[in-house]
């Protein structure tokens, strides 16, 4: 399949799936509600996930103490990819999956994406595609961990990142909203606006990272491919498991569930739950019909964002090898407490406040260029599941191998050999490092 192969087939999906959203009052749902007093937005079924109040401290810098509403989901959701080699390729079965939240309706996503109320059916509809593949299957998982969400709008949720290998001689015939791709066809798309879903991002980062060398291992490769394959098959001295585990322990993430209007400043209007001084986010209510999934008609609370994340990557060569610097970050709704991130991880509203060290970083690397040049950037919206429209925009920065970087005890330049072992434990990389790991691959396509 070629690549315009493929965006003809994303583009029908897009009219199959009839994707209409409309924006309704809370008390107009027929699906949820909230608690007496408002304490919390529910699903009727008491599943699914609730939007609650949250109230957040720590003594991390710059976090202070935090009121907001948060998606407090507990289940642990499976995002998974089913893969098989062919011939000296290897290729992936993937999903063109349409959500109200996505930019361009429809994007490529995993073989399952789905969360555990999803798959036990709570919502009475089919059981989704592929399902009993990945959850029963008598075969050996090449990898199953633990993955966060986005910290910042979930609370402690987590989803099984899976890879499932066939073998060979096994034949999977693709339903229609399905194709086999080869990774070399995966690899362009993801540098592509609104193309690849973040959960098919978090996947791939695993698959690239952990299949890279024998991926790329064999192939001609140009100069800056060479040092990306050198930078996965070297490992580095210093441990980063030591510099994340002393920063765990050093700072300590309060965060308690609160009633939702009990939370200062914001308010529950008949149609959004907004704040007066931060009106960057809101939660509202939605109605959706959509051909082709597991349920055609449904409403749900949605998240919306106002401004533009930016998340950058800076990469230079220390002793020889290239490295990139990770950034610890601690966010309201984290797991455990700190996680790592990539150098630089802000929004549009933030890029004035000259006293943050991420906008001095933005400001001299990516606006002025000084010492440094951009490689690429893509722009992704991100969990179209949950938040409408969310998008972040995501930025490659080569450094002059010379330049020379003050930074606190939160950052470390590591090797992608490094970033592999984070990404094989439970709950280290973020899932906006992770999405940036998976973009940054597409340097070899």
């Amino acid at each position: 399949m070629t690549g315009r192969n493929i965006a003809s087939w994303l583009a029908d999906r897009k009219k199959i799936s009839d994707l209409h959203v409309e924006f309704i009052e809370f008390n107009k749902s027929e699906q949820w509600h909230f608690t007496p007093g408002e304490k919390k937005l529910v699903h009727k079924s008491g599943k699914f996930f609730t939007i609650e109040g949250l109230v957040s401290e720590s003594t991390y810098p710059g976090f202070g103490k935090q009121y907001q509403p948060i998606i407090n989901q507990p289940e642990i959701g499976i995002l998974g990819i089913v893969f098989k080699k062919a011939a000296d390729d290897q290729l992936l079965l993937m999903q063109a999956k349409a959500e109200p939240g996505n930019i361009n309706t429809v994007q490529l996503a995993p073989t399952l994406q789905a969360t555990k109320s999803n798959y036990t059916r709570v919502h009475g509809g089919k059981q989704q595609e592929y399902f009993e593949l990945l959850e029963n299957s008598q075969k050996k998982l090449v990898y199953d961990t633990l993955q966060s969400e986005q910290g910042t709008m979930f609370f402690r949720k987590r989803n099984r990142n899976i890879l499932l290998e066939l073998n060979t001689d096994e034949e999977l015939e693709p339903l229609a909203a399905f194709r086999w791709l080869s990774y070399r066809q995966i690899l362009p798309l993801l540098k592509k606006d609104n193309l690849v879903n973040s959960d098919a991002r978090s996947v791939l980062a695993v698959y690239f990272l952990n299949y890279g060398v024998s991926l790329f291992g064999k192939k001609e490769l140009n100069k800056f491919q060479r040092e990306l394959l050198k930078s996965l098959q070297q490992k580095s001295t210093e441990s980063g498991f030591v510099w994340i585990k002393k920063l765990r322990r050093k700072y300590k993430l309060q965060a308690k569930l609160s009633p939702l209007n009990k939370l200062p400043g914001w308010t529950i209007g008949n149609d959004k739950i907004t704040n007066k001084l931060n009106k960057t986010l809101e939660v509202r209510q939605i109605r959706v019909k959509i051909q082709g999934r597991e349920v055609t008609n449904w409403d749900q609370p949605i998240v919306l964002t106002s401004q533009k994340g930016i998340l950058v990557l800076l990469t230079k060569k220390i002793n020889g090898t290239l490295c990139f610097l990770l950034n610890e970050v601690m966010e309201p709704g984290i797991w455990g407490d700190i996680e790592i991130t990539g150098s630089i991880q802000t929004n549009n509203n933030n890029l004035h406040d000259e006293n943050n060290l991420q906008t001095r970083l933005y400001k001299k690397y990516v606006i002025e260029k000084t010492n440094s040049q951009k490689f690429l950037e893509v722009e992704n919206s991100e969990e179209g599941g949950r938040f409408y429209h969310d998008v972040n925009k995501y930025i490659f920065i080569r450094l002059n191998d010379t330049e020379e970087l003050d930074l606190p005890e939160t950052y470390f330049w590591a090797t992608l050999a490094q970033l592999k072992e984070f990404i094989n434990k439970d709950t280290i990389l973020t899932n906006e490092l992770r999405s940036q790991l998976a973009i940054l691959f597409s340097q070899f396509s």
